[in-house]
């Protein structure tokens, strides 16, 4: 644990003591703004700390040494030409692009399906006027696949070309670098053991990020010219060199960059929140605008951004509004059902996920219960099983759910009680009308512009009433009808 850093308050006031004493919003290195890669990092970095963790921060790993010789660099080279031609020559004008994870796709409808993007194309008929880059795995089948392409290949080509010959062609600075103060912030970051932070502060571990960033970009930009795009459209774009490549290509020349929600972006999410020093246009590998699922959201952007030229709007959730448009509310639900929606974790922390209270909750009798992993968890389904059974827990009745294979619109749809010590599920609870308890302090600090004693609560976990309490709100019988929102099109909005 960092000194001085032992929950999420801090973590901000950590970032916001930085950003105060230096002069972050005009740091450049090779032409581009890197302060949002190195805070994305610290938050990530700080927030593992306090867990006692390595971090494991996003990292393209596209640059890691081969050991192949020059010959075999070459042949390889020339494959990977090949292919980025045979792809570079079906390029035909699309308005959209949209920058994908895989992260986001569920099976849906016997195919993988991304549940915000692919919700706008198919609502708008937009297949045959947008494309879709995956930025990591393209499972398959997906939604649209003759407009899907795994763009790592060919990023890993214009990489590999530049660094084979760079002597010949090598990226020209465009303007002078500014680093007032980094030495300084380095030697802090070392003195409070952040040493891979500081390691990101080294001007030649500036220069190698900053180049493959320019570099990826001159990919993007022959994509964007050919194709004729008029938006583009992203998600996570924090800690991913891909996402900062193509708002770097996009902004130079005029093609409007938007992130569009995936999570909460509250006050304690350093990553879209409390940036405190901004150019007027912004930072050059952040988009210009935001597409917010509600008004808190978009609160948490315009409490920085009103003084610059970055905008946010309430766009909605697709997924939810994609969902209930081709689903009927009457669901006969029997059964009172209580969900809750798990973080990552391994098996020696379930003793903090499942506290006596929370246990005693799930121990109901004629209640079923839904345990629902996190997407990035992978599923160890027979631990808790062994878990529960060494604590005396009937487990018979719960249903174990791996967020690719089953919707949470649905679940939400037959769930009357819904608890998460900190996930993003809330919002869609929120937005599905599902009454929701948060129990975790760190849920407490992230969602506290949401408690209503309406729809969301917070009760602690380790209460003794907490049992008591959850059925008190489970009671609670929720008249509120589902409304469900347009999607809009994403060129018209």
């Amino acid at each position: 644990m960092i000194e001085g850093v032992s929950n999420y308050q801090d973590i901000k006031q950590f970032i916001l003591d930085i950003e105060n004493k230096y002069p972050v919003d005009q740091w450049m290195y090779n032409d581009i703004h890197f302060w949002p890669h190195i805070r994305v990092q610290l938050y990530y970095a700080l927030i593992h700390s306090l867990k006692k963790k390595y971090v494991k921060i996003p990292y393209d790993n596209i640059s890691k040494k081969e050991s192949k010789s020059k010959s075999d660099k070459l042949i390889q080279l020339w494959s990977s030409y090949l292919n980025y031609n045979r792809f570079f020559k079906s390029i035909a004008p699309k308005a959209l692009l949209f920058m994908s994870l895989d992260m986001h796709k569920v099976k849906h409808e016997g195919v993988y399906f991304n549940r915000f993007f692919d919700s706008m194309i198919s609502a708008n008929e937009l297949e045959n006027d947008s494309f879709t880059f995956e930025i990591k795995k393209n499972p398959l089948p997906c939604y649209n696949q003759a407009s899907v392409e795994k763009v790592s290949p060919y990023l890993e080509f214009y990489y590999k070309k530049h660094k084979l010959f760079k002597a010949f062609n090598a990226i020209k600075n465009q303007q002078a670098h500014f680093v007032e103060g980094l030495d300084q912030l380095k030697q802090f970051l070392i003195e409070c053991g952040l040493y891979k932070i500081a390691e990101q502060l080294m001007e030649s571990r500036l220069d190698v990020w900053s180049t493959k960033i320019r570099v990826y970009a001159n990919f993007y930009k022959q994509y964007l010219i050919k194709a004729k795009t008029k938006k583009v459209v992203l998600q996570s774009n924090t800690g991913f060199d891909f996402m900062y490549a193509v708002i770097f290509a996009a902004r130079k020349i005029a093609i409007p960059t938007i992130e569009m929600q995936h999570g909460y972006q509250t006050d304690l999410h350093m990553g879209y929140c409390n940036w405190t020093k901004v150019p007027f246009n912004g930072f050059n590998i952040l988009p210009l605008e935001y597409w917010c699922w509600d008004k808190y959201s978009k609160i948490g952007i315009e409490e920085w951004s009103k003084a610059t030229n970055v905008k946010a709007k309430v766009y909605g959730n697709p997924w939810i509004s994609n969902y209930l448009r081709h689903s009927s509310n009457a669901i006969n639900n029997t059964t009172s059902t209580i969900l809750y929606t798990l973080p990552l974790f391994e098996i020696n922390e379930l003793d903090s996920i499942f506290p006596s209270g929370v246990l005693g909750l799930l121990s109901l009798k004629d209640v079923r219960i839904k345990l629902r992993f996190h997407p990035r968890q992978t599923p160890n389904i027979s631990g808790l099983k062994d878990f529960f059974k060494n604590k005396g827990i009937n487990y018979s009745n719960f249903e174990f759910q791996n967020p690719r294979g089953v919707s949470l619109p649905y679940t939400l749809l037959t769930t009357d009680l819904h608890i998460t010590n900190a996930s993003a599920c809330l919002l869609e609870a929120f937005q599905m009308n599902v009454s929701s308890i948060v129990i975790d302090e760190v849920g407490q600090s992230v969602y506290q512009d949401y408690f209503d004693n309406q729809l969301i609560f917070y009760v602690n976990k380790y209460e003794h009433s907490f049992k008591s309490q959850a059925l008190e709100i489970m009671s609670f019988k929720n008249e509120i009808r589902y409304d469900v929102a347009q999607i809009e099109n994403p060129l018209n909005f």
